[in-house]
């Protein structure tokens, strides 16, 4: 596959969908890594990101044909930018979707805790017998905690 065929490569995410694939998102998250590193993002900069993305791209148009994993494609970028001298832009890069990570499963989180109530789970919303848990003055509660 080459680089200028990459739309037809489809992405398994981490819930299991499979989405488009779309060089735009690397080359976005490589940049906001050199904007959390240097607050600023240089044109010369810009050339030299460039350069990285095309290397990400070709790297995986030669290992990959159908699928691939959000999780290669971040550990090739890791990878690539560890190689090319840009350590310190990797570990941000890294840094940055750790935090990403952290803020996805927390999401998950309270949208796991909402459906338990909107699914009137009994060990949620028989808590307290001395509330109506139909009431939304007891859903609030419920779902704060």
């Amino acid at each position: 596959m080459s680089v200028e065929t990459l739309t037809a490569l489809s992405v398994t995410k981490r819930d299991g969908r499979q989405v488009e694939f779309q060089k735009e998102k690397i080359q976005r998250a490589i940049e906001k890594a050199e904007i959390g590193l240097n607050g600023t993002l240089s044109d010369e900069r810009m050339v030299v990101l460039g350069r990285i993305v095309e290397d990400v791209l070709a790297e995986i148009s030669r290992r990959f044909n159908d699928t691939i994993e959000i999780y290669e494609i971040q550990n090739i970028i890791e990878h690539l930018l560890i190689e090319d001298g840009e350590s310190e832009l990797a570990q941000e890069y890294i840094s940055y979707r750790v935090d990403r990570d952290l803020r996805r499963k927390n999401q998950l989180d309270f949208q796991w805790a909402l459906s338990r109530l909107t699914n009137k789970e009994a060990s949620v919303v028989n808590e307290n017998a001395n509330k109506d848990s139909k009431v939304f003055n007891t859903q609030r509660d419920l779902t704060a905690g």
